[in-house]
């Protein structure tokens, strides 16, 4: 029994250090924005802004990460929180994302209050936001791979089924498969309505367009749950995106002042 549960410890560490290696921190982040780090040593930040807008990546972590940190140093706190958001979903757990990142989030906090911040997500989506997809897939696949080697090895010993499948780590490892299959399909339910952060101030309106009823306005930096484009096949400009942007409010916004997560 001790030699099983040590085992399974061992692959579950395992699993910890595959995640810990995939959100390694880039050793040179500045590396492709030669110039944006020129003018940021420099002192320069607006024209350092100006040179990463210039020269996007949109999938790699340190081009929001750098982006995000010289919003924060001009004093732009709801864009500083909305790319560093995006660099913290590209690459979790990396230090330098989540200390600069917690600093914006608490400077706007400050300023908006802690409840504008997101207002639109459940519990539910928000404990989603904490693991992202690739995490939950990698531990379920971990613990399905543990809990069949522990039966494997058993089975092996005693060659009697029941007594495989019912002795106390089989109870364990199928209580962390099922909480982990919740956490996977929680994110995967999250997923269908992904987060957003408003680039921008913004009047969410009733309809997608500028002439219909204004409804709130959203300050930059806050967090909105994406429900759908508008598309032209619908007949709409497909330049509008349909978000809830509180508990009970659904409205539009423009989809260029969103930032996707």
């Amino acid at each position: 029994m001790r030699k099983t549960l040590s085992f399974l410890v061992f692959l579950s560490l395992l699993a910890v250090s595959f995640q810990w290696s995939y959100a390694s921190p880039n050793p040179d982040s500045w590396a492709n924005w030669k110039d944006a780090k020129n003018h940021f040593d420099a002192g320069q930040l607006n024209e350092a802004i100006t040179e990463l807008l210039a020269h996007p990546n949109s999938l790699d972590s340190s081009y929001y990460y750098n982006l995000g940190t010289t919003y924060y140093r001009v004093g732009s706190l709801g864009l500083a929180v909305a790319h560093l958001e995006k660099a913290n979903r590209l690459q979790p757990h990396q230090p330098d994302i989540q200390t600069n990142l917690n600093i914006a989030r608490q400077a706007l906090s400050d300023k908006l209050g802690s409840e504008k911040l997101d207002p639109a997500s459940f519990w539910i989506e928000q404990l989603a936001d904490q693991v992202s997809f690739e995490e939950a897939r990698a531990t379920l696949g971990f613990l399905c791979l543990a809990l069949v080697l522990i039966w494997i090895r058993s089975y092996s010993k005693t060659r009697q089924l029941r007594t495989t499948l019912l002795q106390p780590a089989s109870y364990w490892g199928l209580a962390a498969l099922a909480i982990t299959f919740g956490m996977y399909s929680i994110r995967l339910w999250a997923n269908s309505h992904p987060c957003g952060v408003l680039l921008e101030k913004q009047t969410v309106r009733v309809g997608p367009g500028d002439h219909f009823q204004p409804l709130e306005e959203v300050e930059p930096g806050s967090k909105v749950r994406v429900l759908g484009p508008a598309t032209p096949s619908e007949g709409l400009p497909d330049d509008w995106n349909q978000v809830r942007y509180s508990a009970d409010g659904i409205g539009w916004v423009r989809a260029k002042s969103l930032l996707i997560l």
